[in-house]
């Protein structure tokens, strides 16, 4: 397959999503293995954990997050 015809990302933030996503893919999998209720730690989405990143000139997530379980997350409620 030529470059022009490739569906794989062609940059290293690109990789590194997917890396993430299989990551997280295979935290499930683990979990489900062992029994265990699946769960996953975000970063907390409140404005005190929020910072300016100069370099990239963007506003980013800090250093606290919290665990979400399948346990914790609720159904929307029917409209």
């Amino acid at each position: 397959m030529s470059d022009a015809e490739s569906t794989e990302p062609d940059t290293p933030k690109g990789d590194d999503a997917r890396d993430q996503l299989i990551e997280l893919a295979e935290q499930f999998y683990d979990q489900f293995e062992t029994g265990d209720v699946p769960r996953m730690t975000l970063p907390t989405r409140s404005k005190s954990n929020i910072e300016y990143d100069e370099d990239a000139n963007v506003w980013v997530y800090g250093d606290r997050t919290s665990t979400r379980s399948a346990n914790s997350v609720r159904a929307p409620a029917n409209s």
